[in-house]
Parts: C-alpha cells; structure tokens; sequence
C-alpha cells in the first residue's frame, strides 16, 4: 500500500520444466521498468538490481529486498512494478509484477459555465464550458459534455474537456450556442450533462443549469414607416410577425374607406411557420380632380394565437400629379465641337388648348439648332419632339457653353419655361509634331526629321532648334517659321553627323521651343542618336587556321583593321621548339601601308613520327596605340607515315557446330621495336580464335603468321542462317601503340526458325493469381502483358513484339471507359523464349450506367500471326435520374425548348414520355389557344447528357400577362424519374401593345326628321391592332348638349346603354331605336353624338348620326297697297 512504509520482499527463482541445471544457475534481478504504470524514484525508492544463485541440481533459490512507497497527493488507482531477470542467452526468464495499492479518494469533477446566462440570440448568446477536479489524478480524465435532446440549444463541434494527469483545470473549449426559437415564451433552463472517463474511475459530475433569456417579442413588422403614392400609381409594402404564434393570426387591413386607396388584400394569413415571411400589400391611389395631396393612416389588426391586442398604423401620402412643365430630354447636353446632338422637347400635362414653345439664346454663340419654335396641341402634348443643335468649328481651344431657353404660351402654359445647358468640347490642342519621334544617324553620314505644328495658330509661330552645341551633329536648319496658312506643312530638317577619333556611341537631345501666337512655352524634344564607326584589330588570312604539309611550306598575310596612330610592329611567336619555320617573326606597319597584307611563308621540317602537329602562332602588336591587341592562328601540319596490320584474307566463314577456317597477319611498315598483337574474338559464342597473341620484331614484321578461327554450336535461328564475329587485332609496343585490325568471320547456321507466337494477360498485378477482369471503380491497375515463343528454338535477335490497347469495335472505349498507352513493346531478348511489359490500365469510374465492357489486346511481330486477348472492365452504377428544367421564357408565336437532363449520362439509350399541360395557377395558359398540346417520346443517346423537347406558342393580338403551361415526364426506360423535378413550366411572354382605345360606329349614319323610329346598330371596335385581355365594357350615350339636333326635341331621349366587348374579341355591337320628331322648322341637316366611357384608361372615339330636315324653303308674297297721294304706302309681307 502507498501509505504502509517499506516492507520486506521475498523474490524465488524456481527452475520450470520438471529438471533442474547441472551447473549454477545466477540470475540477476531488475526491479521496475520503464513502461510500468508506477514510477521507479517517483512512486517508490530505486531499488539496484541484485542476483540469486540457484546451485546445481536445485531446484530454486531466493533473495529478500526491502520497498519503500512514496506517500503522495494523487489520485492514481492501483499500479503495477515489474520484477524482471536474465540469466545469459540460453536460459528464458519469466518475472512476476508486484502491485503497488493506492490510498487517495477518487477526485471530485465539477462543469463550470461562462456565463451561466445567455440571451437566445444576438451578442451573448454563447456560453463556455470547462471542468474541474478538488484534487488532481495520475491519469489525464475526459469530460464529454451533452445536451438533453429538447434542449433549446446546441454544442459546439468539439465536445470533450481533457484534464491532463497532474492537473485540475481542463483543457480543449466545448460552447453552448442558445437557439433562437422566435417565440415570444418564458426563459428556458438547460441541464447541460457531462459524462466522465479516465482519470482511474471518477465518477460523472453533476449537471450545471444555463438560463436562456427570452428576447422575441410580439408585433407587427411593416417594411415601411410610411408609403408615397403617385396620384393613378402603385406602391406595395409587407407584413410580418416579430415572433413565431402559438396559432394561426388574421392580420386585418382597414382605414381605406372614404379615400382613394384601394388595396389588393385586406386580410392577411399568418400560421406557425410562415409567420416571419413577408406578405405583399399593395397599394393604388386613383386618380381626382383636385390638386393637393392626400394622407390616410391604414389600421392593422392582428388577431388570433397569442396575437390578440397586437396592431400597427401606417401613414400613406398620395401626391397629386397635376403640374404644367417642359420636359427636356435629357436634361442637359454636351455637344463636340464640328458635330451636332439632339434632345427632345414635351409637355409634362395636356394643356387647355394649343401651346407654343419658342427656342432662344443661340444668338451670337457657335449653336444652331434646327427648330426655333415647336406646336403641341392637345391631342400630342405628350410626343417628344427632337431638336438636334450643330456646334460649329472654331479657332480656339477652350470648351463653350451656352444656355437655351424654351419658353411656353398659350392654353394653361402662360409663363412655362425650362432651361437647357448646352457645353461644346473644343477638339483642338497645341502641339509641336516631331517625326520620327526619335533619330538614329550613323558617324559621317546624315539623317533626317519634320516638323509640323498641331494646330492652326492664332499668329506666325517661330520654332527655334538648340541643344547640337558641343556635338558632332549639324542641322540643316535652327530655326522654322509657321504661319496660319502652312502650319500643317511638315518642314524638314536633315542633320548631319561628323566623323571622331573615339569607338563610342554619341547621344543628344535637340530642343524645339516655339514662340508667337497661342503656342508661347510649347516646346518638344528629339533624342538623337550616332553610331560610331571604329574598331581596332590584327587582321589575320586566313583567320580560321592554316594546314601545312610534313616537308611543305604554307602563307597567310597581316594587316591593321584600323588606322594606327603611329608605327605598329607585329611579333610572331610559338613556332619555337616545333618543327616550324618563319621566313618573318617582325612586321611593321605604318599610318600609311596599315591596310596592305604582309605575307608570312611557314616551312614544315620532317620527323620519324605518324602523327599531326598543331602549333599556334601568336601575333602581338605595340605603338601606335595598338598596344596590347593580339590574335592567334592556329597551323597543322598533316604527317605523311601510317603503320597498320596486314591481315589476308579480311574475312572468313566457319559452318556449325564445329567449322574451322585459316588467315595470315603481318605488320605493313617497319616497327620501331618488338610489336605484340593481341587477338580476341568479338562473340565468344558464335567463334573462336587461335592464337591469342602474335609477336612481331624488325626483322620479321613482313612474315606473314597463321591464325584459325572455330565456329561455336547454338540452338538459336540466325538471321539469313548465320551468325557475324569479329575477330579483332590490337598492336602495341615498336611504334605500333592503337594500332588495330579485324577481320570478319561468317558462321553459318543450321538451326530452325520458332514455330509461334503467344500472349498473355494478368489485368491486376497486385492480386494473387491470374486475373481476366478490373473493377470500374477500382483504380489504376498495373496489367503484366506475356508474349512466349513456340517451338525448340529462339532468335539471335530480340524480337520486338507491338501491344496495342483496344481496338474499333471494342465495348469498352479507350479515353472513355478507361485510359492506357495507345501501345507499347515487348522484347523478347535475342536467345530467350518469353518477355514481359507492363502497362498502366486506369478504368474510367464514371457515373454511367452500362453494361461489363471487354478492351482488345491485339499483337504484331513481323510474319507472326497473333491472337488478340481481351481484360473485361466490371460496371458498377446505379440508373440515373431524368428531370426536366423549366424553358426560357419565349414571346408568343416561339418556341419554348425543355432540356430533359439524364444525371449523370448512361451507356444506354434511355426514353422517357412527355406531355404538355395546362398550368393550374395563376395566369395559366390554355393549349390550343396560347399554345399547341404535344406528346412524344425523347430519346437520350448513350453517352449524351440531355435532349431537348419544343412546344409551340400561338401568336395572338390579345394585350396579356405573361402565361405558363406545364410539360411532364412519364414511362422512364433505362433510368428513374426526379422526385422533385419531373414536370417543367414554359412562360409565354406577350408581345402585343395595350389596344390604343375603342371607336363608336354608328349605321346607319343618317335618319330622316319625318322617318319612322329607326334600328341603329353601334359597333364598339378595338383599335390598335390588338385586344383587351379582360372584358371591356363601353357605356354609350346618345346625344350631347352641344350637338345642333336637340334631345327631346328633335328625337326622343335615349336612355344610356353598355357594349361588352368579350376578351379577346376585336368588337361588339348593340341595337337603340332612334325615333325622329317632325317639326315644320326649315333648320338644315342636324348633328347627333354617339359617345363612350370605359374608364379613365381606355380612350373611346365617338360617332354622329345626321338627322336631316324635310321642310322645303318657305315662299313670300307681297299684296297689293294704294294710299291717297302726299302719304306713306304700306306693303304686307307675308310668308
């Protein structure tokens, strides 16, 4: 025990085995080791090791050591210290171990949170967790932290808290994270739970409470504070919940009676799992005849769940849109200088009768716009008129601008104006134009350049040129004078480069500073460059060596490349110590002969050697500033003896197994000393030599000697029926060092040729066995490929056998079911029966469906025919999915494409029905009227990822929303249907303009005033080209207060009546009798109104019926009158 002292251990060696040793047995006894779970020095005293001897004979022997444990602090559980021995090499030794009791209570772990409470969501919604012990352990203790299941919050990735051996705080971070849950409730308690191992058995630490504070809260969420309309717009908003409800809320919309909103909801649905998605509420304020704005609060009130008492306001203000204007387009305009620009011109409202707007303030500018004065009637107020203004060219450089001013008159837009900033941007910049833009002259010759200037000046302009003082440059010119009419013309300047002693390139920079006119402090600048000219040298001919013969003489001349400033002399060195001779080592060269070549003649002396010399002669100049330039040439001198072997005859033939033939060999000049030749046989196998060696002296070197040659049996067939040697001759000694001679030996065959050729295959060199077949999916293989002779012979050469993997035809296909070397070789060594080549097959693992697939292995060899072997690749997928994308939307009269998509593709062909179908939601389309129903079957080749299906749109003249139809998937071959994508929508997007209005027709026309009640049809007619989507209805009345014809008077009042107009359709009629009353009034013909209203949006054309009169033209008589003469006569008219 480790709180009981040292005590007294009794180790026994016991001999095993049922015999005891002959001799002493000493076994020496280690107490603990390095890998037991109690620590030598730590948890007890070191104990030395000591030994028992057990005598011969006995059967066992002991020995006492005292144990002293260590007391300590720490909790450890019970530990282990081994007794272990040795007793030599031959005598195995099994310890015993002694356990070591310990006598510390089990540490306490304890869960610590930080914080203990944390908001739902939102900043502080993280608590962290570690643990602790009250007293440390001896083994590292995991804390694996858990949640209950329903607990409103989750744990981080990392669960575990480790509490390393020795010490009480743990390690690692494990956080709670709080849910938010968006309901507006009490606050939660969570049990967060941690489960102990390790650390010798202590037990699971009590649970800590986290509190999760509550922070939803109950209310209506409006995306706006407040809403502006436009007078006759639209705006929209949305509603939300704050918080999830307990139950479904009714959100009621209200405030809206009296005014003139009117709302495409007033009664929202919100359930437990919607509540946080907006609702769309939208607004239209319709139109009034007033001009100021309007305010309305709409009420919402919630109620249902625990939403009873909750509501929100919002402000709507509705701007009235009634306000004469100009409106210019754009509204203001930048115009380059030499062209022109445009912007239009209209009336914001329609006025109360013509108005003119006239166009002024271009006066005295460079603008001339093509209108001064503009009409707007009534009728076209609203139709932007262009105005395209020219900006014309002028001589300065600066931007212009001008303001034009539209002012308005008549109707309501006395007093109307607007203003339009017009800037013109100048094009012109002052330059000086250089060209080139820089200048390359070489020494002693000329070169040239322009000048010209960029724009015209306002005055002369002069250029003045500088910066060539102190150079060797020259200009033809240094000043240039520009004037209004030739500034454009480019002047040239040439300029002149002298000649210098020096070899270095020259640079300058030439100025050009222009004065006068607007081009003060405009100035440019030319880089300049010349090339010089010079290089000093020796100048050998010829410079690439010279070739002499042994006994002969060769020249070459020398020469200066340059000028000399004074003598130049010229030594010739390195003949020295050679066989060489000069006729001159000296040269001299002056400043007037340094270009002629001076000749050097070199002489060849014979020598006893066969070998060529080579000697480089060394030319050294001094004066005239050619010190230290030199240059080489390099002599050969071509030697005129050759020693070689005769050998007679050059080649020989022997026949198998055992044939022999003879030649002679002698030396063809005389050796210097004794000459051994060396012979060897270049197949050892094919021939044989005899004797290996010949001696040759100076008396004897034209003797010829004897040499035999034996062929040497095999069992291989020989090209052509024999085989090639060589024997070859190496001379050394007497001058004759690398001398050589062969000679050619023949051995004729009399083997047969291999009666076949075989391959093999073993598709996975990696598994036992030989294996026919590779996974899809396996990976990369390495395949061994056999190739095996037939018959008793081989060849004496390699034979070279081609593989190539796959073949037309395959199943499998190589770059798509698999990837290998489109070939490789196979060599079978000359004399060997079989070879073998790897090669790496890696099958393709794709997502195809497709049947097991064979690759051909298909061989050549010469005249060899070789039958193809075959590795099967092993398929391993699943059907694929079709599903079916929604088309792009087309206009009406296209066609709508769906891609069906196979995923992944197959290595079949797979179908699968389709069908079109009317949509069942909103603005659905209708087949056979905004669409034409189809069906078919599409196929999707192997290998092929999608087809496409169309469907065709009817072109109508109808004014529609965009409208949808359905195309699903059906009857899959080869393949499965998408749970979630089996059916695809088309939109139908409309292209026809809203209609421009309805047009009253009247028929007939014309009624008599003494006429019977008349039948007159009124035809409300679409005009436009187009349609009206919904039913329009056209209320028709029938005589006006300004007409000529009198309601009531001159016809009986004719009540109001309406006209529908079905959508779609392009017209309606409906019948009125129009009864005439008959007067005796001359009054001409009559005028009638037939006019409509349907709505404030569509615009209704009336008509007239002409009522014409009966009453022919009244006549006049005049009766006859007397009076007494002197008074007044009276005449009575009458008619």
């Amino acid at each position: 025990t480790e709180n009981g002292g040292a005590v007294s251990v009794t180790v026994t060696a016991a001999v095993t085995g049922g015999a005891t040793y002959g001799g002493d047995t000493e076994v020496t006894v280690s107490v603990g080791a390095s890998d037991d779970s109690a620590a030598e020095g730590a948890d007890y005293d070191t104990v030395a090791d000591f030994k028992i001897d057990i005598p011969a004979g006995e059967a066992s022997a002991t020995h006492t050591f005292t144990l002293t444990p260590k007391q300590d602090a720490l909790a450890e559980g019970g530990e282990i210290i081994s007794v272990e021995g040795s007793a030599g090499e031959t005598v195995t030794v099994n310890g015993d171990t002694i356990a070591l009791t310990d006598d510390e209570a089990l540490p306490v772990a304890t869960l610590n949170l930080s914080p203990s409470t944390i908001n739902e969501s939102g900043t502080g919604n993280v608590s962290t967790v570690t643990a602790s012990l009250d007293r440390a352990s001896s083994a590292e203790t995991t804390i694996t932290v858990s949640l209950p299941a329903d607990a409103p919050a989750t744990l981080s990735s990392n669960k575990a808290l480790t509490i390393a051996a020795g010490s009480r705080i743990s390690s690692g971070v494990v956080t709670v994270t709080a849910t938010d849950n968006k309901v507006d409730a009490a606050d939660a308690t969570v049990n967060v739970q941690g489960t102990a191992s390790g650390g010798h058995g202590i037990a699971n630490p009590t649970a800590a409470a986290l509190t999760i504070k509550d922070n939803d809260t109950r209310g209506l969420v409006l995306s706006e504070e407040s809403l502006g309309v436009a007078e006759g717009g639209q705006r929209s908003y949305t509603v939300a919940l704050k918080s999830q409800p307990t139950a479904e809320v009714t959100v009621t919309v209200s405030g809206h009676d009296g005014a003139d909103l009117t709302l495409d909801k007033t009664s929202l649905t919100f359930s437990t799992s919607n509540w946080d998605t907006a609702q769309t509420v939208t607004v239209t304020a319709g139109q009034d005849d007033d001009a100021g704005n309007d305010a309305v609060t709409l009420a919402h009130a919630a109620s249902g769940g625990d939403y009873g008492s909750v509501s929100a306001n919002l402000k709507v203000a509705v701007t009235d849109d009634e306000s004469p204007g100009i409106v210019l387009s754009p509204a203001s305009l930048t115009v380059n200088e030499g062209v022109s620009g445009s912007y239009t011109v209209a009336l914001a409202t329609q006025p109360s009768a013509e108005v003119t707007v006239t166009i002024s303030g271009h006066d005295g500018t460079d603008l001339t716009p093509n209108k001064t004065s503009l009409t707007f009637t009534r009728s076209n107020w609203s139709a932007a008129q262009t105005v395209t203004v020219s900006a014309a060219q002028d001589d300065d450089a600066g931007n212009d601008t001008a303001t034009l001013i539209h002012a308005a008159s008549g109707g309501d837009y006395s007093d109307v104006s607007s203003s339009l900033e017009v800037t013109v941007n100048d094009d012109d910049t002052a330059a000086i134009v250089l060209s080139p833009a820089s200048l390359t002259v070489n020494e002693g010759a000329s070169g040239s350049y322009t000048v010209a200037l960029a724009t015209q000046p306002a005055a002369e302009v002069t250029v003045t040129i500088s910066g060539h003082d102190g150079t060797d440059l020259t200009p033809g010119k240094t000043s240039l004078t520009f004037t209004r009419s030739n500034w454009s013309a480019a002047q040239t300047v040439n300029l002149g480069a002298a000649q210098d002693d020096d070899a270095g390139n020259d640079t300058a920079t030439l100025i050009h500073a222009a004065s006068g006119g607007d081009y003060a402090d405009v100035s440019a600048s030319l880089a300049v460059t010349v090339t010089d000219d010079d290089a000093a040298g020796i100048v050998l001919d010829p410079a690439d060596g010279l070739a002499v013969d042994e006994g002969g003489s060769g020249s070459y001349t020398v020469a200066l490349a340059t000028e000399p400033s004074g003598a130049v002399t010229v030594k010739v060195t390195g003949q020295s110590g050679t066989d060489l001779t000069l006729d001159s080592a000296s040269l001299t060269f002056t400043a007037s002969n340094w270009s002629e070549a001076q000749t050097v003649t070199v002489s060849a002396g014979q020598d006893d050697d066969a070998g060529d010399d080579t000697v480089t002669l060394t030319h050294t100049a001094s004066g005239g500033g050619y010190a230290d330039l030199s240059a080489a040439l390099k002599v050969t001198v071509d030697d005129d003896e050759t020693a070689a072997l005769t050998l007679t005859p050059g080649a020989v033939t022997v026949a198998e197994p055992s044939g022999t033939a003879a030649y002679t060999v002698a030396l063809a000049a005389r050796p210097s000393g004794a000459v051994t030749v060396a012979l060897a046989s270049s197949d050892k196998g094919a021939a044989t030599v005899s004797p290996a060696e010949l001696t040759f002296n100076a008396s004897n070197w034209a003797n010829a000697q004897n040499v035999t040659v034996t062929a040497v049996d095999d069992k291989v067939d020989n090209t052509g029926d024999k085989r090639a040697a060589a024997i070859g001759h190496t001379a050394s000694g007497g001058g004759y060092a690398d001398v050589t001679g062969s000679v050619a030996v023949t051995v004729t065959d009399d083997d047969a040729a291999p009666t076949a050729l075989n391959l093999s295959v073993d598709a996975d060199t990696a598994k036992a066995g030989t294996q026919a077949a590779v996974t899809e999916n396996g990976g990369a293989k390495t395949a061994r490929v056999t190739a095996t002779l037939g018959g008793a012979t081989t060849f004496d050469e390699a034979t070279e056998v081609t593989v190539t993997v796959g073949k037309a035809g395959d199943a499998a296909v190589k770059g798509t079911d698999y990837t290998a070397p489109a070939s490789f070789k196979i060599t079978i060594p000359a004399g060997s029966s079989s070879a073998h080549a790897d090669f790496t097959l890696t099958p393709t693992d794709d997502a195809l469906d497709e049947d097991d697939k064979t690759l051909t292995l298909s061989g050549s060899a010469g005249a060899f025919t070789i039958a193809d072997i075959a590795i099967t690749i092993e398929d391993d997928d699943a059907l694929p999915v079709l599903s079916i994308a929604d088309a792009s939307a087309v206009t009406e009269g296209g066609q709508a494409s769906f891609d069906i998509t196979l995923t992944p593709v197959s290595g079949r062909d797979v179908t699968v029905a389709w069908a079109t179908a009317d949509d069942s939601g909103t603005n659905a389309a209708t087949a056979g009227e905004d669409y034409t129903a189809a069906n078919g079957t599409a196929t999707i080749a192997a290998g092929d990822a999608k087809a496409t299906v169309t469907v065709n749109t009817t072109d109508d003249v109808r004014d529609e929303p965009a409208e949808t139809f359905l195309v699903e998937l059906s009857s899959p071959t080869s393949a499965t249907l998408s749970s979630s994508a089996s059916n695809a929508a088309g939109a139908i997007n409309d292209n026809d303009k809203a209609p421009t209005g309805v047009t009253l027709t009247a028929n007939p026309d014309s009624v008599g005033e003494g006429d019977d009640p008349a039948t007159v049809t009124v035809t409300a007619a679409v005009t436009g080209g187009t349609t009206y989507d919904a039913a329009t209805e056209v209320t028709v009345s029938v005589g006006a207060s300004d007409d000529t014809a009198t309601e009531g008077t001159d016809y009986d009042t004719q009540d109001d009546f309406t006209i529908t107009i079905g959508a779609g359709n392009a017209s309606a009629s409906k019948d009125f009798t129009l009864t005439p009353k008959q007067d005796d009034l001359r009054e001409g013909s009559e005028s009638i109104s037939v006019d409509g209203n349907a709505g404030q949006t569509i615009a209704v054309t009336g008509d007239t019926i002409t009522l014409t009169d009966d009453d022919g033209q009244p006549s006049f008589s005049v009766a006859n009158a007397s009076a007494t003469e002197g008074s007044a006569v009276t005449f009575t008219v009458t008619r």
